[in-house]
């Protein structure tokens, strides 16, 4: 119930509700980028490598875990941007940079 709040709430555009409890399965590294995602607010975005230099890491490390993202809107791995543009989404096809810039337009960034 709890998911459903909160994805309502962010496609109506509403103040978002604290994210419910999530625990996709991923490596110890690859929860600690997603725990990063989350501090990311909406309507902002950060570079692979900005990201990276936060974690110590990576900017291609950053990158594989993105797209081990399990709950792409929750853990907002769309706000994740190349340095020289948009960046890949969903595997780098041209449906997954469509959602992306359809994503961060939505939230303003």
């Amino acid at each position: 119930m709890q998911a459903l709040a909160w994805l309502t709430a962010y496609f109506a555009r509403d103040p978002l509700p604290d994210l419910p409890p999530l625990a996709p399965a991923g490596t110890p590294f690859q929860q600690r980028v997603w725990r990063a995602l989350a501090d990311i607010p909406p309507g902002q975005t950060l570079t692979y490598g900005e990201l990276a230099a936060r974690l110590g890491t990576a900017p291609r490390a950053v990158g594989g875990a993105l797209r081990a993202n399990p709950i792409p809107i929750m853990i907002p791995c769309h706000r994740i941007v190349a340095a020289q543009g948009l960046g890949g989404y969903a595997g780098a096809s041209e449906e997954g940079r469509r959602r992306k810039a359809w994503l961060l337009a939505r939230e303003g960034a």
